[in-house]
């Protein structure tokens, strides 16, 4: 049976970068050339099915680029980098899931995918065992991925793409970290980590930092798709992968999918073990689930004694005033019940010191729908019983609104640079140049003004070039 290897590791692995001028893909050859482009497929299936030790640390080259075309199973722990003497002097690897060739109209996309299918006569209900996977300092696209509506006439397929998935007739998987670091996203259309199947699966840790998605586009014409984690529990009340999720200091730019972070609705009374440890914190939301107006967080059924917090967060919705077509939904967090788990009935949600500007997108600086301090379906559904532990404060549930300042105020240029309608590309999300123009603009009005002097949202953005 295949398993993964103990060990120690050898010392990190230069990838030196050859070009691959012909992609095969199937059985069919494609000229990639004009990319410059290297493919990893067989460098990274080769390692994760062979017998060197897990954790491995390869080093792609700054400045280069390099690619797969296939899905790459994960059942062994890695690390994917650009070489840290590259990034020291501002070169990073680009790294592309496919996305450079079509076959007939559909562009041609691949994924990684945590754990694997079982072998012949393997029981895959025992689970794999992976250590550390982690994604470090890469520009990761999908070049030509497409949009809802992308040809002229709007009837195009939106790429069904991930940057990972989990097969649903997979082995079960127990992993110890999932970690991108320092990463920028774009062409993720679809989704971004889903996960599903009929066996248990555990992540004890998932860590997104300091990472950039923009260009990300929607799957459908009212935004759906899968959510950015997608936490499917699919009736298996001892699994969790929401253990410990931490996702800070990223910007997510006009990229509206369904939301965040969701449970699927699934109605399950917790095991005693499972609690639910969700910490997002210092990000930037712009434009971010404009047409799915779903709400940015999405736990229905709580465990009992989870912890949950959203704070230091900053949300924006923006555009053109002849930005006329584009819609401009928002919803907060939708969450209902506390069942199982420590048995306490309680959850702790730590809710302090999100904000907004002074745009009309907004009800009162609060999103649409579900708003963090209403009274139905949302954190402060709990506050009249007394059955939810707020640490910062009740009144910490709304959103800061600044009223000094626009969004076109704070930063050089938010506003999405296509408008939606225009043809041929109105809705192809590949216009936009990514977060050039989210950095705050260096005045008076900027520095003295609330949402600045209160530090939340992406450090990233918050001094210009």
């Amino acid at each position: 049976m295949l398993k993964r290897t103990k060990g120690d590791p050898a010392p990190p692995i230069v990838i030196e970068h050859v070009a691959t001028p012909v992609d095969t893909i199937g059985d069919n050859p494609y000229d990639i050339s004009a990319y410059n482009s290297m493919k990893l497929d067989n460098i990274l299936n080769s390692y994760i099915a062979g017998n060197e030790a897990e954790n491995q640390v390869f080093y792609l080259e700054g400045g280069k680029t390099y690619h797969v075309s296939s899905n790459i199973s994960i059942y062994k722990g890695f690390t994917l980098r650009t070489n840290p003497e590259d990034v020291a002097q501002g070169k990073r690897a680009k790294f592309y899931l496919s996305g450079m060739t079509k076959t007939g109209a559909a562009v041609n996309t691949c994924n990684f995918m945590i754990g694997r299918q079982p072998v012949s006569g393997e029981n895959s209900a025992i689970p794999i065992d992976v250590d550390s996977v982690r994604f470090i300092d890469l520009d990761v696209d999908v070049p030509m991925a497409g949009n809802y509506g992308t040809s002229q006439d709007g009837t195009a397929n939106a790429s069904g793409n991930y940057f990972m998935n989990m097969y649903s007739n997979g082995m079960g998987i127990n992993v110890t970290l999932l970690e991108w670091n320092n990463c920028t996203f774009q062409g993720i259309v679809r989704g971004f980590f889903r996960i599903q199947g009929s066996n248990d699966f555990n992540i004890a840790h998932i860590k997104m930092i300091d990472c950039v998605h923009y260009n990300c586009g929607y799957f459908a014409n009212n935004g759906s798709g899968y959510w950015y984690i997608y936490a499917d529990h699919n009736g298996k009340p001892k699994s969790n992968i929401l253990n410990d999720l931490e996702i800070s200091g990223c910007v997510f730019y006009d990229s509206p999918k369904s939301g965040l972070v969701t449970d699927q609705n699934r109605n399950l009374t917790w095991d005693e073990s499972v609690r639910w440890n969700i910490n997002v914190h210092h990000n930037t939301f712009v434009n971010f689930n404009t047409r799915a107006n779903q709400a940015i967080l999405n736990t229905r059924y709580n465990p009992g004694g989870s912890y949950l917090a959203f704070h230091d967060n900053v949300i924006i919705n923006t555009k053109d005033e002849a930005d006329v077509n584009r819609n401009m939904g928002s919803g907060g967090w939708d969450t209902r019940n506390i069942q199982g788990g420590d048995g306490s009935g309680r959850v702790t949600f730590d809710i302090y010191n999100n904000w907004t500007t002074n745009d009309p997108y907004f009800k009162n600086g609060q999103p649409l729908g579900n708003a963090f301090n209403g009274s139905s379906n949302c954190p402060g559904k709990w506050v009249k019983s007394g059955e939810a532990d707020y640490p910062a404060g009740t009144d910490e549930l709304a959103w800061h609104l600044d009223e000094t300042l626009k969004a076109t105020d704070l930063m050089v240029s938010p506003n999405p640079q296509h408008f939606v309608g225009e043809k041929p590309s109105g809705l192809d999300h590949h216009t936009d140049t990514g977060i050039d123009g989210l950095y705050y603009q260096q005045t008076p009005q900027v520095l003295s003004s609330p949402i600045f002097l209160s530090g939340a949202g992406a450090p990233m953005l918050r001094y210009g070039k």
